[in-house]
């Protein structure tokens, strides 16, 4: 009597995709039979699922994982998690939050006078199931080897190819000035001063053994293009995790890194590269990302403030972008009166000043409408992402943020390749609302 594992799902496997347990069992004759699934969350709220299923026509078990998988990644600030970290304070997402482990126990069991029965002493457990809060497509398959970071789906650091957990890729935006610096296939970034955020990876651990990277290798170009770099330990010792490193200007200049790195400190600077390396930072085990002056370059307007998002990625990461054109904001008000019985209380009936038709507590809502500048196809692409994610936050210059709700309802993902050049323009309301 025996139960065969067929297939479970990876380790750290973006919970948006088919998650199949499959087990077939030699009993699946006896009367009544049932697969017994037991799903325990060992991190975060310790949750139990049990579900007794019956075979499918080839008698084996299949049951889809995703089901049961509800997850959003860590933004409270009473946790440590916050945008504007010094670059030498990385931020560890928490279990629990934008990772999920589970132990699952798969059992046989069938009727015995009647009585569904477990088969006991036959059951097959199996710990350590790790769940990341991103997601694939149809597109890219049925289980996609997540530890391959030379794919799209790949989420280990492992080649100079490798993607961060960003949406951003090769032909998300291209730098015009590129040539200039000698530079080609990189993942270019335009970025202010005063702009934080965060570059997600996996730690080096057990989930992802092929993961080379131990560290974050930072050079930046100064005003007469004189490069100077410093090596980052940007990965803890804890196993079966994930990193937030802070990696932007701003996160750059407030650290204790030296002055030679320092946006704050060398005016005028041309741009920044970021790569995961070995601890020499020789090796490298990622695509170079580039983080350039966009003051500097023409991808800022003076004329309007900035307005910053940010948001949880397809990636399980953060992704920003700058909406840099002109931004209003509205007052949604739903406001309900009900009249007042003209009397009151006195032999006078009422006064000239009482009210007759009154105002209950107005239910107000702010919403911001802002508008981006000329976008590239790969920024449209790019943009998807924040459009369906259901964690975006305003960051705001001084590296405070707030939970904002995006209100578009479709997403209009151009091609620009007849010659136009077009903007984005979007609506988001805070999560909160407008006190009165």
């Amino acid at each position: 009597m025996a139960l065969t594992e067929l297939e479970i799902p990876r380790r750290m496997a973006p919970r948006g995709q088919k998650l199949f347990v499959i087990y077939s069992s030699d009993q699946t004759a006896q009367p009544g039979f049932r697969y017994g699934i037991s799903l325990t969350e060992t991190w975060g709220a310790n949750k139990n699922y049990t579900f007794y299923i019956a075979p499918a026509l080839d008698n084996n078990l299949y049951f889809d994982m995703a089901s049961v998988l509800s997850m959003k990644n860590d933004e409270n600030s009473e946790d440590g998690f916050n945008h504007s970290r010094p670059t030498q304070n990385e931020y560890e997402e928490p279990n629990g939050k934008g990772m999920k482990r589970f132990e699952l126990v798969v059992s046989e069991w069938w009727l015995v006078g009647g009585v569904l029965t477990e088969n006991e002493g036959t059951a097959v457990t199996t710990n350590n199931l790790d769940f990341v809060n991103g997601y694939y497509q149809f597109s890219d398959g049925m289980r996609p080897n997540n530890q391959v970071g030379t794919l799209f789906a790949g989420y280990a650091l492992t080649s100079s190819t490798s993607r961060m957990w960003s949406d951003r890729k090769t032909d998300t935006h291209s730098w015009q000035f590129a040539d200039t610096f000698n530079i080609t296939g990189a993942i270019y970034i335009p970025c202010r001063n005063e702009d934080y955020g965060l570059l997600t990876f996996v730690n080096q651990d057990a989930s992802f053994p092929s993961n080379a990277a131990t560290h974050i290798k930072i050079t930046l170009f100064n005003s007469a293009g004189v490069p100077s770099s410093v090596l980052v330990p940007g990965f803890t010792t804890t196993q079966d995790s994930f990193i937030h490193q802070p990696i932007y200007p701003k996160n750059i200049s407030d650290s204790s890194l030296s002055s030679s790195v320092k946006p704050s400190a060398n005016a005028n600077w041309r741009f920044y590269t970021v790569v995961a390396t070995d601890s020499g930072g020789t090796n490298v085990y990622s695509e170079t990302y580039v983080f350039y002056n966009a003051d500097l370059y023409g991808q800022s307007d003076c004329k309007f403030t900035n307005v910053r998002l940010g948001w949880k990625n397809s990636r399980a990461g953060w992704d920003y972008f700058n909406f840099i054109k002109k931004s209003e904001k509205s007052y949604q008000i739903d406001a309900k009166q009900y009249r007042k019985v003209l009397f009151n209380g006195t032999d006078k009936i009422f006064a000239v000043g009482d009210r007759g038709l009154v105002d209950r507590t107005k239910l107000v809502e702010q919403v911001t409408t802002i508008t981006s500048d000329w976008l590239q196809e790969g920024e449209f692409e790019f943009l998807k992402s924040l459009l369906v994610s259901d964690q975006v936050h305003q960051v705001n210059d001084d590296g405070t943020f707030y939970s904002v709700i995006i209100t578009e309802q479709s997403y209009l993902q151009r091609t620009t390749r007849d010659g136009k050049l077009y903007n984005l323009t979007l609506s988001f309301k805070n999560s909160i609302d407008y006190w009165t």
